[in-house]
């Protein structure tokens, strides 16, 4: 799998694709304004290489994507198309890092196929990179991680299935138990997070 950036070539060394459900006591007890709903992130790493005697290797992610799906079976098939560059600036269409911090200002994501967890896809655009809108293409595949869902100690199996079922079929998942992290929040309750493992066999 290779990361076409202008005129360069990068090997792929890392990619995935992995959900997120965000903490609603977070979220409440904070005012964020954030969405609280499922999303969705896509990152890939490149192997370093050596580009005009600088050793660059790019990174490009994109943690904000909106998938209408019940199933992530059915991601198959689904695109994300972008063409508008006043919301990338604010980096909800995606970002990446190659020769400084750089931001997705137009892009077309495809999910093509899917043989078990991974997904075949082709992804093309345009960063915005030291002021210049420089090309980047890639075509291969994506392997599906699963699903992390945030939450408290507050929280226990059963509250984070609940919450998890609101939106994707839990009987596709492997559910692993839930975590709790020695790090708090300012009023003293402790982290915790639970992950759904998608099963190969569908």
């Amino acid at each position: 799998m290779k990361f076409h950036y202008n005129r360069d070539v990068f090997d792929i060394i890392w990619s995935g694709l992995s959900g997120v459900l965000p903490d609603p006591y977070f979220m409440d007890t904070t005012n964020s304004p954030y969405s609280k709903e499922l999303y969705w992130m896509l990152a890939l790493q490149t192997q370093e290489k050596s580009v005009g005697g600088s050793l660059l290797s790019p990174e490009i992610n994109h943690e904000d994507l909106r998938l209408p799906v019940k199933s992530w079976t059915e991601i198959s098939g689904c695109s994300v198309t972008v063409d508008d560059c006043e919301h990338a600036y604010i980096g909800i269409h995606g970002e990446g890092y190659v020769y400084e911090s750089c931001i997705i200002c137009k892009s077309s994501l495809e999910f093509i196929s899917r043989q078990g967890t991974v997904f075949d896809i082709k992804w093309q655009g345009k960063c915005d990179d030291m002021e210049k809108e420089i090309p980047f293409f890639l075509f291969g595949k994506l392997p599906f991680k699963g699903i992390r869902v945030e939450g408290t100690e507050k929280d226990n199996d059963d509250t984070i299935l609940e919450r998890f079922s609101k939106y994707l079929d839990p009987s596709e998942f492997i559910q692993h138990p839930l975590k709790r992290f020695n790090e708090c929040y300012m009023d003293g309750v402790y982290m915790a997070t639970a992950f759904f493992e998608p099963k190969p066999s569908l």
